[in-house]
């Protein structure tokens, strides 16, 4: 396994990189997301009671540890535990997603939020879920999917001067390879074949993209979205590998539905 630790200490600490935006004021200037409304509408649409074990994967600081009565929060980086023992009084459990310290079909509701792609060899977080999963149970995945090799390498930031031929030429296709059309129809055909091969039945494993972060140049350049993360994955093919291994999919019930996904989460139940 690629050792992450390190990194993931130093993006929470104030005088570190602080990717997580840590100051003084902190409560005060959290980030906006969508996060709580989503988590909120499944919950309640999956009627999660208060007495069902619920985990979140990477909860950082822990923004999410009042959802529900039976929350334990797992967190990779000690730092980031800190946070959330300081601001929110509570004390998530300090684990890599690889090897969660979960009994097995323990959990029956279990959520993520834009923390997945942050993990190389995802095959084994995926193999997590599914050993900590009870029969019946729920998992939102709502990791940020196809996250593009550009930002990682900064391409977007960098001065053409200090680019070589390939990376030039990559550069000036930004605009192209970024255009949302485009995107969908490079994925479309990989999405089609996948779908052609569940219909064979049998397990389908995932099908990612390893990145590699530069971070020798943030020190450089302002950091943007994704350009930390390790995996560019296709939510399509996160619907397939559960789909393929006889889960439900809430989310994208239909083959138009996981046909045409985008960015939103992928909601399972193992049956």
């Amino acid at each position: 396994m690629q050792d992450t630790k390190k990194i993931y200490e130093e993006l929470y600490k104030p005088d570190g990189i602080n990717y997580g935006g840590v100051t003084n004021d902190f409560l005060n200037n959290l980030p906006e997301t969508n996060q709580h409304e989503v988590l909120a509408y499944w919950m309640e649409r999956l009627a999660i009671g208060e007495k069902l074990n619920v985990a979140e994967i990477g909860c950082g600081f822990a923004r999410h540890n009042n959802c529900h009565p039976n929350w334990t929060g797992y967190e990779y980086s000690s730092e980031a535990i800190k946070i959330a023992n300081t601001y929110f009084n509570v004390t998530p459990v300090e684990a890599d997603a690889r090897d969660l310290p979960i009994n097995s079909e323990s959990v029956d509701f279990l959520f993520s939020f834009a923390v997945f792609e942050h993990i190389p060899k995802l095959e084994l977080v995926y193999q997590e879920v599914e050993r900590i999963l009870a029969p019946k149970g729920y998992a939102i995945i709502a990791q940020a999917w196809n996250c593009r090799p550009l930002p990682v390498k900064k391409l977007e930031q960098r001065p053409y001067s200090e680019l070589s031929g390939s990376k030039k030429f990559g550069k000036f296709l930004i605009p192209i390879r970024n255009n949302l059309v485009f995107r969908f129809l490079v994925s479309f055909p990989k999405r089609i074949l996948r779908e052609l091969k569940a219909l064979k039945g049998g397990s389908i494993d995932i099908d990612y993209l390893p990145l590699h972060p530069r971070f020798d140049l943030w020190n450089r350049f302002d950091h943007i979205s994704d350009d930390d993360a390790f995996i560019s994955m296709d939510a399509h093919s996160a619907i397939l590998y559960f789909k393929s291994r006889g889960y439900k999919i809430h989310s994208h019930p239909n083959v138009i539905c996981r046909i045409l996904c985008r960015g939103e989460a992928v909601v399972v139940q193992k049956q």
